[in-house]
């Protein structure tokens, strides 16, 4: 299950159509404050989230998430990458694709995440 946040609706729904191809199933939010009235407690999954967001920021999305002790995997994306963001980032243990990024990328990336969190 992959969830899906970014304020540009363009990219929202074609990264969900990109997961959705490879047989994952996928949902989009358009602001992190949507997402988190879906989300509860036991849901598992990857998020795919931008970091600049107007209402909550990516960051403190995860953050957020992990401090209820939520499951989710998480996967920034940017297109304005910082040393500060991803210092943030790595604090969280949450790896940053910079955008606009490939498919390979983004698998990659999820395949990273798969290995890391295997039991």
């Amino acid at each position: 299950m992959f969830y899906v946040i970014d304020d540009n609706k363009g990219v929202r729904e074609s990264l969900c159509l990109l997961l959705e191809s490879y047989g994952f199933k996928a949902f989009h939010y358009s602001s992190g404050a949507a997402f988190l009235r879906d989300v509860k407690p036991d849901d598992n999954g990857v998020l795919i989230t931008d970091i600049n967001m107007p209402d909550i920021c990516g960051l403190e999305l995860i953050a957020q998430l992990r401090h209820a002790r939520n499951i989710i995997q998480a996967i920034l994306m940017t297109a304005n990458v910082t040393n500060q963001m991803l210092a943030a980032a790595n604090q969280l243990g949450v790896p940053v694709l910079r955008k606009p990024f490939s498919p390979t990328e983004l698998f990659v990336c999820i395949e990273q995440l798969s290995r890391r969190h295997r039991p």
